[in-house]
Protein backbone atom coordinates (compact mmCIF):
# COMPACT_ATOMS: atom_id res chain seq x y z
CA UNK A 1 0.00 0.00 0.00
CA UNK A 2 1.01 3.58 -0.60
CA UNK A 3 -0.10 5.65 2.40
CA UNK A 4 -0.21 9.42 2.14
CA UNK A 5 -1.11 11.80 4.96
CA UNK A 6 -2.70 15.06 3.84
CA UNK A 7 -1.98 18.02 6.12
CA UNK A 8 -3.25 21.46 5.04
CA UNK A 9 -0.33 23.89 4.90
CA UNK A 10 -0.87 27.32 3.38
CA UNK A 11 -1.56 26.91 -0.36
CA UNK A 12 -0.32 23.36 -0.81
CA UNK A 13 -0.41 20.02 0.92
CA UNK A 14 2.51 18.55 2.79
CA UNK A 15 2.58 14.81 2.20
CA UNK A 16 4.18 12.21 4.41
CA UNK A 17 5.10 9.05 2.51
CA UNK A 18 6.06 5.96 4.46
CA UNK A 19 7.81 3.01 2.87
CA UNK A 20 6.76 -0.38 4.26
CA UNK A 21 10.07 -1.94 3.23
CA UNK A 22 11.62 -0.76 6.51
CA UNK A 23 13.26 2.41 5.21
CA UNK A 24 13.26 5.56 7.29
CA UNK A 25 10.32 7.96 7.38
CA UNK A 26 10.74 10.86 4.93
CA UNK A 27 8.76 14.08 4.79
CA UNK A 28 8.64 16.12 1.61
CA UNK A 29 6.33 17.91 -0.70
CA UNK A 30 4.98 15.21 -3.00
CA UNK A 31 5.46 15.60 -6.73
CA UNK A 32 1.89 14.38 -7.08
CA UNK A 33 0.61 17.63 -5.59
CA UNK A 34 2.96 19.82 -7.59
CA UNK A 35 1.78 21.21 -10.90
CA UNK A 36 2.70 18.88 -13.79
CA UNK A 37 2.95 21.97 -16.03
CA UNK A 38 6.37 23.06 -14.83
CA UNK A 39 7.30 26.11 -16.88
CA UNK A 40 11.05 25.86 -16.28
CA UNK A 41 13.17 26.70 -19.33
CA UNK A 42 14.39 23.58 -21.20
CA UNK A 43 18.05 23.18 -22.10
CA UNK A 44 19.07 24.26 -25.58
CA UNK A 45 18.63 21.55 -28.18
CA UNK A 46 16.29 19.48 -25.99
CA UNK A 47 12.92 18.44 -27.35
CA UNK A 48 10.06 20.28 -25.64
CA UNK A 49 7.16 17.99 -24.65
CA UNK A 50 3.88 19.70 -23.88
CA UNK A 51 2.37 18.36 -20.67
CA UNK A 52 -1.29 17.65 -20.23
CA UNK A 53 -2.91 18.23 -16.82
CA UNK A 54 -2.39 15.31 -14.40
CA UNK A 55 0.29 13.69 -16.59
CA UNK A 56 3.60 12.56 -15.09
CA UNK A 57 6.93 11.18 -16.27
CA UNK A 58 6.63 7.56 -17.34
CA UNK A 59 9.57 6.41 -15.20
CA UNK A 60 7.92 7.93 -12.11
CA UNK A 61 4.59 6.22 -12.87
CA UNK A 62 6.29 2.86 -13.42
CA UNK A 63 8.38 3.17 -10.24
CA UNK A 64 5.29 4.14 -8.22
CA UNK A 65 3.70 0.84 -9.28
CA UNK A 66 6.54 -1.13 -7.71
CA UNK A 67 8.07 -2.44 -10.94
CA UNK A 68 11.61 -1.71 -9.79
CA UNK A 69 14.08 1.03 -8.97
CA UNK A 70 14.00 4.31 -10.87
CA UNK A 71 17.04 3.22 -12.92
CA UNK A 72 15.42 -0.15 -13.78
CA UNK A 73 12.27 1.65 -14.93
CA UNK A 74 14.44 4.05 -16.91
CA UNK A 75 16.15 1.15 -18.72
CA UNK A 76 12.86 -0.63 -19.53
CA UNK A 77 11.42 2.55 -21.03
CA UNK A 78 14.60 3.31 -22.99
CA UNK A 79 14.45 -0.20 -24.48
CA UNK A 80 10.82 0.48 -25.51
CA UNK A 81 9.51 -2.50 -23.57
CA UNK A 82 6.69 -0.48 -21.98
CA UNK A 83 3.27 0.07 -23.53
CA UNK A 84 0.12 1.85 -22.38
CA UNK A 85 -3.51 1.48 -23.42
CA UNK A 86 -5.39 4.70 -24.08
CA UNK A 87 -8.01 5.95 -26.52
CA UNK A 88 -8.87 2.37 -27.46
CA UNK A 89 -5.40 1.28 -28.57
CA UNK A 90 -1.97 0.23 -27.30
CA UNK A 91 0.97 2.61 -27.66
CA UNK A 92 4.67 1.95 -27.02
CA UNK A 93 6.36 4.60 -24.92
CA UNK A 94 9.48 6.14 -26.43
CA UNK A 95 11.39 6.90 -23.24
CA UNK A 96 11.42 7.79 -19.53
CA UNK A 97 10.39 11.42 -20.12
CA UNK A 98 7.11 10.55 -21.87
CA UNK A 99 4.14 12.01 -19.97
CA UNK A 100 1.27 9.67 -19.07
CA UNK A 101 -1.68 9.58 -16.67
CA UNK A 102 -0.95 8.02 -13.28
CA UNK A 103 -3.80 5.47 -13.60
CA UNK A 104 -3.37 4.51 -17.28
CA UNK A 105 -3.25 0.73 -18.05
CA UNK A 106 0.47 -0.04 -18.33
CA UNK A 107 2.32 -3.13 -19.61
CA UNK A 108 5.98 -4.26 -19.49
CA UNK A 109 6.90 -7.05 -21.92
CA UNK A 110 3.16 -7.67 -22.35
CA UNK A 111 2.50 -8.11 -18.61
CA UNK A 112 0.18 -5.59 -16.98
CA UNK A 113 1.62 -3.62 -14.05
CA UNK A 114 -1.42 -2.44 -12.04
CA UNK A 115 -1.35 0.61 -9.75
CA UNK A 116 -0.48 -0.05 -6.10
CA UNK A 117 -3.59 0.39 -3.90
CA UNK A 118 -3.74 3.87 -2.45
CA UNK A 119 -4.78 4.82 1.09
CA UNK A 120 -5.12 8.50 2.04
CA UNK A 121 -5.19 9.53 5.70
CA UNK A 122 -7.00 12.83 6.24
CA UNK A 123 -8.07 14.85 9.27
CA UNK A 124 -11.60 16.03 8.46
CA UNK A 125 -12.41 19.41 9.99
CA UNK A 126 -15.89 20.45 11.10
CA UNK A 127 -18.37 21.69 8.50
CA UNK A 128 -17.21 19.37 5.72
CA UNK A 129 -19.76 16.83 4.44
CA UNK A 130 -18.68 13.18 4.19
CA UNK A 131 -19.89 12.93 0.58
CA UNK A 132 -18.19 13.55 -2.76
CA UNK A 133 -20.89 15.93 -4.07
CA UNK A 134 -23.45 18.27 -2.51
CA UNK A 135 -26.34 19.88 -4.40
CA UNK A 136 -26.32 22.86 -2.02
CA UNK A 137 -22.67 23.65 -2.70
CA UNK A 138 -21.46 23.05 0.83
CA UNK A 139 -17.83 22.00 1.43
CA UNK A 140 -17.49 18.26 0.81
CA UNK A 141 -14.79 15.65 0.37
CA UNK A 142 -14.26 16.37 -3.34
CA UNK A 143 -13.45 20.02 -2.57
CA UNK A 144 -10.67 19.14 -0.13
CA UNK A 145 -8.97 16.51 -2.33
CA UNK A 146 -6.15 17.64 -4.63
CA UNK A 147 -7.28 17.34 -8.25
CA UNK A 148 -4.98 14.38 -8.88
CA UNK A 149 -6.73 12.29 -6.23
CA UNK A 150 -10.23 13.58 -7.05
CA UNK A 151 -9.79 12.23 -10.60
CA UNK A 152 -8.90 8.70 -9.41
CA UNK A 153 -11.89 6.53 -10.43
CA UNK A 154 -11.36 3.87 -7.73
CA UNK A 155 -10.65 6.21 -4.81
CA UNK A 156 -13.58 6.37 -2.38
CA UNK A 157 -14.25 7.50 1.21
CA UNK A 158 -14.19 4.85 3.93
CA UNK A 159 -17.22 5.44 6.14
CA UNK A 160 -18.35 8.89 7.19
CA UNK A 161 -18.19 11.51 9.93
CA UNK A 162 -20.99 13.92 10.81
CA UNK A 163 -20.98 17.40 9.28
CA UNK A 164 -20.29 19.07 12.65
CA UNK A 165 -17.59 16.61 13.77
CA UNK A 166 -13.88 16.30 13.06
CA UNK A 167 -11.40 13.43 13.10
CA UNK A 168 -9.53 10.72 11.21
CA UNK A 169 -10.92 10.02 7.74
CA UNK A 170 -9.69 7.47 5.20
CA UNK A 171 -9.85 7.29 1.41
CA UNK A 172 -9.10 3.93 -0.22
CA UNK A 173 -8.79 2.53 -3.74
CA UNK A 174 -9.12 -1.06 -2.46
CA UNK A 175 -12.70 -2.27 -2.08
CA UNK A 176 -11.66 -5.34 -0.06
CA UNK A 177 -9.86 -3.18 2.50
CA UNK A 178 -12.88 -0.87 2.77
CA UNK A 179 -15.14 -3.87 3.37
CA UNK A 180 -12.88 -5.20 6.15
CA UNK A 181 -12.76 -1.80 7.84
CA UNK A 182 -16.50 -1.16 7.74
CA UNK A 183 -18.24 -4.54 8.02
CA UNK A 184 -19.27 -5.29 11.65
CA UNK A 185 -18.13 -8.92 11.34
CA UNK A 186 -14.49 -7.77 11.42
CA UNK A 187 -15.02 -5.74 14.62
CA UNK A 188 -12.66 -2.89 13.73
CA UNK A 189 -12.75 -0.50 16.70
CA UNK A 190 -13.41 3.22 16.28
CA UNK A 191 -12.87 5.72 19.07
CA UNK A 192 -14.96 8.87 19.50
CA UNK A 193 -14.74 11.87 21.82
CA UNK A 194 -18.10 13.52 22.63
CA UNK A 195 -18.80 16.70 24.59
CA UNK A 196 -22.23 16.53 26.25
CA UNK A 197 -24.30 18.94 28.32
CA UNK A 198 -25.21 18.07 31.91
CA UNK A 199 -23.94 15.45 34.37
CA UNK A 200 -22.86 12.00 33.16
CA UNK A 201 -23.22 8.86 35.28
CA UNK A 202 -20.40 6.59 34.02
CA UNK A 203 -22.02 3.35 35.28
CA UNK A 204 -25.40 4.18 33.73
CA UNK A 205 -23.78 5.24 30.46
CA UNK A 206 -21.71 2.04 30.27
CA UNK A 207 -24.86 -0.01 30.92
CA UNK A 208 -26.58 1.74 28.01
CA UNK A 209 -23.57 1.16 25.76
CA UNK A 210 -23.50 -2.53 26.77
CA UNK A 211 -27.14 -2.82 25.67
CA UNK A 212 -26.25 -1.19 22.38
CA UNK A 213 -27.51 1.64 20.21
CA UNK A 214 -29.96 0.59 17.49
CA UNK A 215 -29.52 2.16 14.04
CA UNK A 216 -30.65 1.25 10.55
CA UNK A 217 -27.57 -0.98 10.28
CA UNK A 218 -28.26 -2.99 13.45
CA UNK A 219 -27.40 -2.88 17.15
CA UNK A 220 -24.03 -1.34 18.09
CA UNK A 221 -22.34 -1.79 21.47
CA UNK A 222 -19.41 0.25 22.77
CA UNK A 223 -16.88 0.48 25.60
CA UNK A 224 -16.70 3.66 27.69
CA UNK A 225 -13.06 4.72 27.94
CA UNK A 226 -13.35 7.56 30.44
CA UNK A 227 -15.47 10.53 31.53
CA UNK A 228 -13.72 13.88 32.03
CA UNK A 229 -15.73 16.65 33.77
CA UNK A 230 -15.18 20.09 32.24
CA UNK A 231 -14.83 23.25 34.28
CA UNK A 232 -17.21 26.15 33.46
CA UNK A 233 -14.39 28.19 31.88
CA UNK A 234 -13.59 25.28 29.56
CA UNK A 235 -17.24 25.07 28.51
CA UNK A 236 -17.31 28.81 27.76
CA UNK A 237 -14.15 28.48 25.69
CA UNK A 238 -15.58 25.57 23.67
CA UNK A 239 -18.86 27.41 23.14
CA UNK A 240 -17.02 30.49 21.88
CA UNK A 241 -14.94 28.37 19.50
CA UNK A 242 -18.09 26.65 18.20
CA UNK A 243 -19.78 29.98 17.43
CA UNK A 244 -16.66 31.28 15.68
CA UNK A 245 -16.44 28.24 13.40
CA UNK A 246 -20.13 27.93 12.48
CA UNK A 247 -20.81 28.22 8.72
CA UNK A 248 -22.60 31.37 7.57
CA UNK A 249 -25.87 29.52 6.84
CA UNK A 250 -26.36 28.95 10.58
CA UNK A 251 -27.80 31.64 12.82
CA UNK A 252 -25.72 31.54 16.00
CA UNK A 253 -28.62 32.62 18.27
CA UNK A 254 -31.00 30.02 16.84
CA UNK A 255 -28.30 27.37 17.10
CA UNK A 256 -27.74 27.99 20.82
CA UNK A 257 -31.49 27.81 21.51
CA UNK A 258 -31.79 24.30 20.01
Amino acid sequence: FTVRTMIPARNHLEVEVRSFSGRSFRKRRSALTASPNDSSTPKKGKKVIKNRPNNFRADRVLANRGYGSRSECHQALKARRVRIFENGRHRTLTGPSDRIAMNVPLFVNGEEIPPIPLLLVYHKPKWVLSVMHDSRGRPNLSTILPRFYADQPDLHPVGRLDYDSSGLFLFSSDGQLTHRLLHPNYKVEKEYVAIVEGQVDPEKLQSQLDSGVVTGEGNHTAVLKRVIPLKPEHVDRLQKHLLETLPEEYNATDFMER
